[in-house]
């Protein structure tokens, strides 16, 4: 759903976190005060889980923060290093850290290799633009992120 979702090029409308595809994400809010990086997982992931007939994995919720503790509560949580580990995959889902016990941004690993992997997300950009407004593919490294193992 994820690459779906990346090829019909949903980006922000109007203004900063605005437009339709926010609103769809961020179950009809936009605004500067929406960061949208974590509704776009919840919006995919439940997608995934209607069609498969299955409980959400994770709670749904607009804040990278909740889904990690709630990943964490679950033993779902990879923290710290990661390179190379076998068990990254496509559909996990990446936290970029951002302080002892924050997470700044979110979104799903579409590969993985040995020391970079492959994204989608929502809420970023190419680096062109210097803030996120689209649904995009990136390429990093490991460094300051943590995982959801989904699958």
């Amino acid at each position: 759903y994820a690459q779906q979702h990346l090829e019909s090029w949903p980006h922000e409308v109007g203004g900063d976190n605005m437009g339709p595809w926010v609103r769809l994400y961020l179950d009809g809010s936009e605004g500067s005060a929406w960061a949208w990086c974590a509704g776009f997982v919840s919006f995919i992931l439940r997608q995934a889980s209607h069609t498969l007939e299955v409980p959400l994995p994770l709670v749904r919720s607009f804040h990278c923060g909740d889904l990690a503790r709630d990943a964490r509560k679950k033993g779902l949580l990879l923290e710290g290093t990661a390179e190379g580990d076998s068990r990254l995959g496509p559909g996990c889902v990446f936290l970029r850290r951002h302080g002892e016990d924050g997470w700044s941004h979110t979104g799903f690993v579409a590969d993985a290799e040995a020391q970079l992997f492959t994204t989608i997300e929502g809420n970023a950009d190419n680096g062109e633009h210097g803030r996120g407004y689209e649904v995009c593919q990136r390429i990093g490294g490991y460094g300051d992120y943590d995982f959801i193992l989904l699958g």
